[in-house]
């Protein structure tokens, strides 16, 4: 792989952070992190499709999967957000968040990648 589809790589995850940030100011804080979950959903489909056009062009899985999905998507959050409803006892809720974003981040990857592919 080429030093450009690197570089290309790394100002896609920055593209990618920079669209997590930007759902983050504008979906309302509500019962749910919804812009954790439009993100990593969001994240899910980028990356389904870069899969489905790897094997014409490989770089393509670089810079859509690692470098917009990598940066738009945001498991640490994720986990935290989870814990922290746990904690305060709201597993109903924790586990909805868990449910409802595996969920999606699946349909969606396969969504991408049917579109592709």
């Amino acid at each position: 792989m080429s030093a450009w589809a690197y570089a290309a790589a790394i100002l896609a995850c920055g593209i990618g952070a920079l669209g997590r940030h930007l759902l983050a100011r504008s979906l309302p804080v509500t019962g749910l992190a919804w812009h954790t979950i439009v993100a990593n959903t969001l994240a899910a489909a980028v990356v389904g499709a870069a899969a489905g056009v790897a094997d014409a062009h490989p770089a393509m899985l670089l810079v859509l999967g690692s470098g917009i999905g990598g940066g738009l998507s945001t498991f640490s959050t994720l986990a935290v957000d989870a814990a922290r409803m746990w904690e305060a006892s709201e597993r109903r809720r924790a586990t909805l968040y868990l449910a409802l974003t595996g969920t999606l981040g699946v349909l969606a990857a396969w969504g991408g990648w049917l579109l592709t592919s």
